[in-house]
């Protein structure tokens, strides 16, 4: 059973939906979402991301893999295409002083129904229900980075 604790907070003028629960296999609803805007271009679109982070505790005929795994979505507010030539450069999750910073490879990177999408794996063990920050950079075709952060996300557990 999936219970859901859905909490709001704002992040740079934007809202942040942030809904702390236990993962589910069924459950596919992002754990957070942060916008970011850049002051300098107004007309650059706004980007989102999204992010789940779980460990997973499901039964394996394997040995069990119950590292940190986070699934990293950077879209369009619009949900129109990315700007041509983005790419991400690189992530971090941290809690409290503890940082996991991913190694970004560009294979790594999928482009999904016009979002990039990453799936990271063999992160700290750190307790299920730890709250993280995740933080992604991007950058376009022209250089410019982007640095999209969301707070105080859960690490939910799957079963």
């Amino acid at each position: 059973m999936i219970s859901v604790h859905p909490a709001l907070t704002l992040v740079l003028v934007v809202g942040l939906l942030s809904p702390a629960h236990r993962l589910g296999a069924q459950d596919v609803a992002p754990a957070s979402t942060a916008a970011r805007r850049d002051a300098a271009d107004p007309g650059e679109p706004v980007l989102l991301l999204e992010s789940h982070l779980w460990r997973n505790f499901q039964p394996s005929t394997g040995a069990l893999d119950s590292s940190l795994t986070a699934k990293l979505r950077v879209r369009t507010a619009d949900r129109r295409p990315l700007p041509r030539g983005t790419r991400v450069e690189r992530a971090r999750v941290t809690a409290g002083g503890r940082s996991w910073t991913v190694a970004v490879r560009p294979e790594d990177v999928t482009l999904d129904d016009g979002a990039l999408e990453l799936i990271v794996r063999g992160g700290p063990a750190w307790p299920v229900g730890t709250q993280v920050d995740v933080l992604v950079v991007v950058r376009d075709a022209n250089g410019r980075t982007r640095r999209l952060l969301t707070r105080a996300q859960a690490i939910r557990r799957l079963d």
